[in-house]
């Protein structure tokens, strides 16, 4: 948009642009002319070159600089890791056929409750899933139904930020991968661009909708009989897959889990589970082991709260408590983490590449190779314009390659966006920089 408004203004300018006489007749076809016409051109068109190359280089420094800009550094040991719950297999109870989940992955069940049911027809099983799908869809609309045109928030401004909100739950599905909670998401951002425009007048009518929906599900409903019921035979967390790994290890036995024992249960292979409907976990706290060297161990104590990264988990961290340290006969250490945090990426979680986080650091990052020392002071050179000044630095982290300078207010201290000077010699505070 805005180069065309440029050439707009281009073609106004030159619209109104008057052409100027002289009285000097020139003969352009002559040879002689129209070579000194091209040999002036071409000097005007040098010496514009010279000229904004010039000034270009001149303008530059040939040091080399980088901008101070704020970082955080998480200080984290590396380890895989192998989680245990107390789970157990749901049998098909030799039944075959279909199996059509009726709660939610990862979600919490009383004993008795219907996790499952098992259809010999696989139409049926599509039925009643499209039932679930049609209930889903039911649901919406009759919320719909109930909003009125006089319905409105108390803040204009929530409708907008209940639409953002909801956006942002969307994106975050894609982005996380969490492609179950995407269809949800999209409904509830419908949803709530529908009440913006209810409140703003617009009438809207679902009865149509509803009647047609009501019908197909009355209609499948009529057509499909019902399928092997499998019920929960405790209070827990259903899981719909089984993965052969749930009875790897004694789940009453893990605090007292040693390396040598991590080890072999992060080389072991999962068992047969065929013939399941998926599997219940009964106890709300679940673990992650792993071996570390003794000197990582130390960096760390019993009842510590951690955040722990898991490669398998979408979220930023899992907030976990070292539940046990146990030595083994040789120079590792084995860690117990626990947490009671379930869902149903968690729920299918087992062998995992995992960071515990230590310490985070946050400052100004600087290139080791910048730091000097001036009269007893470490700190760096930046290019202030011109000029060269020596800023003082009080290092917050430092590794191999960086450090990061703490945020500091007193004067003569690194700020933000200073540009530091990385490379350069016979450099001093106020030299001008040609």
């Amino acid at each position: 948009m805005a180069s065309k408004e440029r050439n707009k203004a281009e073609v106004r300018q030159m619209g109104s642009f008057r052409r100027k006489v002289t009285n000097i007749d020139f003969e352009l076809r002559s040879p002689v002319i129209k070579g000194i016409l091209i040999f002036a051109v071409l000097a005007m068109a040098a010496a514009f070159a010279i000229y904004h190359i010039t000034a270009y280089t001149g303008s530059r420094s040939a040091l080399k600089t980088q901008t101070a800009l704020n970082r955080t550094i998480t200080k984290s040991i590396s380890a895989q890791g192998i989680v245990i719950r107390e789970e157990s297999v749901l049998s098909s109870a030799g039944l075959s056929g279909t199996v059509v989940p009726r709660v939610s992955n990862g979600s919490k069940v009383s004993s008795g409750d219907t996790v499952a049911e098992i259809f010999k027809s696989s139409a049926a099983a599509e039925a009643l899933m499209e039932i679930d799908s049609l209930n889903s869809e039911i649901a919406y609309y009759e919320d719909i139904g109930l909003l009125g045109s006089n319905t409105m928030l108390p803040n204009k401004d929530s409708y907008n930020q209940n639409i953002a909100n909801s956006l942002f739950e969307v994106l975050g599905c894609i982005s996380e991968n969490r492609l179950s909670d995407l269809n949800g998401c999209v409904m509830e951002l419908s949803l709530n661009v529908t009440k913006k425009q209810i409140a703003l007048g617009k009438a809207v009518s679902v009865d149509n909708t509803l009647s047609s929906l009501y019908a197909r599900r009355d209609q499948l409903s009529s057509s499909i009989s019902s399928g092997a019921a499998i019920s929960a035979n405790a209070a827990g967390y259903y899981v719909n897959k089984a993965d052969g790994y749930e009875d790897i290890t004694d789940y009453g036995g893990v605090l007292a889990i040693t390396p040598e024992e991590v080890s072999s249960l992060l080389s072991s292979y999962p068992k047969s589970v065929s013939n399941n409907v998926g599997k219940l976990i009964t106890q709300f706290v679940w673990y992650i082991v792993c071996a570390v060297d003794k000197a990582d161990a130390d960096e760390v104590s019993v009842n510590q709260k951690i955040n722990i990264s898991i490669a398998g988990f979408s979220g930023d961290t899992v907030s976990m408590t070292l539940a046990a340290k146990n030595e083994g006969a040789g120079d590792k250490v084995a860690l117990v983490f626990k947490s009671n945090l379930m869902n149903s990426e968690i729920a299918a979680l087992r062998s995992e590449d995992i960071k515990i986080c230590l310490e985070e650091y946050s400052g100004y990052a600087v290139d080791k190779k910048a730091l000097r020392t001036v009269d007893g002071e470490t700190g760096v050179y930046i290019q202030l314009g011109n000029l060269v000044r020596f800023r003082k630095i009080e290092i917050a982290y430092s590794d191999d390659n960086i450090v990061l300078a703490a945020a500091k207010s007193e004067n003569g201290y690194l700020r933000l966006y200073d540009e530091i000077i990385t490379e350069g010699t016979d450099l001093y505070d106020g030299k001008i920089i040609a």
